[in-house]
């Protein structure tokens, strides 16, 4: 779900104010990774001097401000500079950055780049690492302070210029020279500066530096950031506030600076200002501010200032007998959440203190719609100079990455005056949910493994978190998209970025994203650091262990403001999980993109079954400053399933004997390691797979055995499985015989059965055997002449058979041999078919 915004932008031009949009850079707090190059790099001729501006050519276009530039000046002093340039000289005095000076300064100081003990390898380094089109270019400064030379301390910095996105950064190593004062940045311009008719970007003008090492990133862009804001002229509606109660504390003097403590949250350029700085100099500083101190030299404003500045000059409000109301003054009016804060001063310009002529401004902040007004009731001091603001700055400017306004700069105009700053979203008064959806089925819904998106402009964007402590970035407010992963079945899940080389940064949410608080709810992310978080492999790697049914809210942003781009996700699971887009519509709101609202999601979960479940979500549009909700609704997402699992017995088994039932798995893990398988889409329930039963039990020769098993999903969907087990005997018996005698009756009849002639017949198998023969088994007087071979057949239960032969011979009753004595006519067998000679 990636939730887009518009910006809306309408810059109203007017008399007396003169409107800058924002810098053309996005600046981040970006890692970047210093290179020494004084050993591998080339020594720039002539650079190992002080106060030097040399020309360098450049090893591929450099485009600038949107310019493209083939040769540069490299100076000594810190500095590179580029044609058009206001400045000229070596430029050993830094200042405030302009529009005009089209400059780049790493650590723009007074410096000596020249050669000495201890230092030998003083001077300027130039090196292109990689190959086109994403070459780098890198310039570094090695030298000292110009009070501090020819020690053994050395400071170094850089530039790098990234070909094809056109990125600069300024990496600051080491700005410490001994105990120079100059140390740290003191005396020392960071930033970057346009031609005439552009912006600028400072981040430090002759401040302390921390921390050091540094790395600042800055970004070109094309479309205008959000939060900036339209300036327009008010009527009249000064209100005076001097009253002894109203006094800020140690406001009464000149230079001077005090706290204060806003009564509301106050929206200044997407931060949520509580507190502030007042100087008796004529403006109200935020934290953080490129600026510092009471601040008595007015400059041109710069994004990263942050601060109001009403009528910022070098100001006194010192008192004296003629001037007893000196000061700057507090007061809130009305109730919330209507409130107005006003700040006033009352003071003079610095050359015309004592005087009984007193100058009267002030700014008032409007709870709610975070409107600012500057009102000027007085702005001249006598015959001062410095009258009607003609060395002033009025306007606005917010921390680096955003805009400024600036109303007048040295120039005079005259009182009462009313500006108007407001910040041009639309104020959301609702959200709408996407339609309900469903019921979908739990078997349609297609495990993720790959998930495209791309970062533009109209993505909302937040104060992310930037480590693992969830310490939030107060610089970067990068773009962000939002992706729903709902969790069907348990597993691991390992989900990797392809971002083409763009710094991403990569976060995942337990069942709920705000991004008016980006750490609540955070369980994994990845800035796009190896595992010592030293060495950027740019592409962000998450993996994480889930139950089922659950909302995980992937968001995926970028290291710094600004910052847009494809990127793609690779999701591979393990363990049997199964992870969905959740996506199912994006919610609507008259909210535009700006910072003053969010969209936070959260789900919730009704559970039928597994397989068969409800998911409500939430959105809520939430006022980011007030921390209070405008509206909210609530989207239903019905999951079913009336599919069954589907089972799959392994193949029929074999064997060798009748009434033989081989060992059956009894489990499933069993039945899976003899080659049966189970799936389901949504929730498999492993704890109801059972044997239904065999039948006929045990199989035969002729009746195979039928196995049958069933499986369910956690919904009572069930399917069954049947396979066979199948006697296979092709093995016949071993046929023994024994020859017999068959003893006639007194009638001379005799018989025999088969199973007489058998002498131990056997079989592989335990079942029974069938006997055979090719006799009748009847015999008489007659058959007591010979031996009669028999051939007797034996057959197992599945008709394999043997055969073999068996004598028979048949013996004469008594009673038969009584009538031949009697008779003496009647020839005698001797029972074994043997004639015996007559009895007289």
């Amino acid at each position: 779900m990636n939730l887009r915004r518009v910006v809306i932008l309408a810059l109203l031009l007017f008399s007396q104010l003169n409107l800058f949009s924002q810098a053309n850079y996005l600046v981040g707090n970006c890692k970047g990774s210093f290179m020494n190059i004084s050993g591998s790099g080339s020594l720039l001729a002539g650079s190992q001097a002080d106060d030097a501006a040399l020309t360098f050519a450049l090893p591929f276009p450099m485009i600038f401000y949107g310019t493209s530039y083939s040769t540069c000046e490299l100076g000594t002093n810190g500095w590179m500079r580029f044609a058009g340039s206001s400045r000229s000289g070596t430029d050993l005095s830094n200042v405030a950055l302009t529009p005009g000076m089209n400059l780049i300064a790493p650590q723009w100081d007074d410096l000596t780049l020249v050669t000495g003990s201890g230092e030998l390898n003083n001077g300027i380094y130039t090196q292109v690492m990689g190959t086109a089109p994403n070459r780098v270019l890198v310039i570094q400064w090695l030298g000292s302070y110009f009070g501090s030379s020819g020690n053994s301390d050395q400071i170094t910095f850089e530039i790098k210029y990234h070909e094809t996105t056109n990125e600069i950064e300024i990496l600051l190593q080491d700005l410490t020279d001994a105990a120079d004062t100059q140390n740290n940045g003191a005396s020392a311009t960071v930033g970057v500066a346009g031609p005439t008719g552009t912006t600028v970007t400072q981040l430090y003008f002759n401040q302390v530096i921390s921390p050091i090492p540094q790395a600042r990133s800055f970004k070109p862009y094309t479309s205008v950031p959000p939060s900036n804001y339209t300036a327009s002229t008010c009527g009249s509606g000064f209100i005076d506030i001097r009253n002894p109660a109203n006094l800020i504390a140690g406001t009464q003097g000149d230079e001077l600076t005090a706290n204060v403590t806003l009564p509301f949250k106050f929206n200044f350029y997407g931060q949520c200002i509580t507190s502030g700085v007042v100087s008796t100099n004529g403006f109200l500083r935020f934290s953080p501010s490129s600026r510092s101190g009471a601040d008595l030299s007015n400059a041109a404003l710069t994004a990263g200032m942050n601060l109001i500045a009403p009528l910022w000059d070098d100001l006194n409000s010192a008192t004296s007998l003629s001037e007893p109301s000196n000061g700057i003054y507090a007061q809130t009016n009305g109730v919330a959440p209507n409130r107005q804060y006003i700040l006033q001063w009352v003071t003079s310009y610095f050359g015309s203190s004592n005087n009984s002529d007193s100058l009267l401004f002030e700014i008032i902040l409007f709870e709610q719609t975070n409107e600012i007004r500057i009102l000027h009731q007085d702005v001249t001091d006598g015959t001062d100079t410095q009258n009607g603001g003609s060395s002033a700055t009025v306007g606005i400017a917010g921390p680096s990455g955003t805009s400024f306004v600036q109303t007048s700069l040295n120039t005079a105009f005259s009182a009462p005056t009313c500006f108007s700053y407001i910040i041009p979203c639309a104020t959301p008064t609702d959200i709408t949910c996407p339609a309900n959806v469903g019921p979908v089925q739990c078997g349609t819904l297609n495990p993720l493994t790959t998930l495209s998106g791309n970062l533009i402009s109209s993505d909302p964007s937040f104060i992310r978190p930037a480590n693992a402590s969830c310490i939030l970035d107060s610089i970067n407010r990068p773009y962000y998209d939002v992706i729903p992963l709902v969790v069907l079945k348990p597993g691991t899940f390992t989900l990797s970025l392809n971002s083409g080389g763009m710094d991403f940064f990569a976060l995942i949410y337990n069942g709920q994203f705000n991004a008016c608080n980006p750490c609540s709810s955070l369980v994994y992310w990845d800035d796009d650091t190896d595992s010592t978080g030293a060495t950027p492999n740019l592409d962000p790697t998450i993996t994480f262990t889930a139950s089922g049914l659950k909302t995980y809210y992937l968001v995926t942003t970028s290291y710094c403001s600004g910052m847009t781009g494809a990127y793609t996700w690779t999701i591979s699971s393990s363990g049997g999980g199964k992870i969905i887009d959740g996506s199912f519509g994006i919610a609507n709101s008259t909210a535009t993109h700006c910072y003053d609202y969010c969209i936070a999601y959260k789900d919730a979960y009704s559970i039928t079954c597994p397989g068969d479940f409800t998911i409500d979500r939430k959105f809520l549009l939430t006022d980011i400053c007030l921390g209070t909700v405008v509206d909210s609704c609530i989207q239903s997402i019905n999951i079913d399933d009336t599919t069954p699992p589907v089972l799959i017995c392994p193949g029929d088994m074999v064997v060798s004997c009748p009434g033989t039932l081989p060992a059956l798995p009894a489990t499933y893990e069993e039945f899976l390691a003899a080659g049966g398988s189970a799936t389901d889409e949504c929730c498999l329930a492993t704890s109801t797979f059972r044997l239904i039963g065999v039948v006929p039990n045990p199989p035969t020769c002729s009746q195979p055995s039928i196995v049958s098993y069933e499986i369910k999903d956690t919904c009572g969907n069930a399917d069954t499985c049947m396979f066979n087990i199948v006697v296979n005997d092709i093995t016949p018996p071993t046929a023994r015989c024994k020859d017999i005698t068959v003893n006639l009756d007194p009638m001379g009849i005799g018989m025999f059965m088969a199973s007489q002639l058998d002498n131990g017949s056997s079989d592989d198998c335990p079942s029974g055997l069938i006997f055979s023969m090719d006799h009748s088994g009847n015999v008489t007087y007659a058959d007591t002449l010979a031996k009669i071979p028999v051939t007797l057949t034996v057959m197992d239960s599945c008709g394999n058979s043997a055969t073999c032969i068996s004598l028979v011979c048949v013996r004469k009753s008594g009673f038969l041999e009584a009538i031949c004595k009697k008779y003496n006519s009647v020839p005698r067998c001797n029972g074994y078919g043997e004639f015996l000679p007559q009895m007289t």
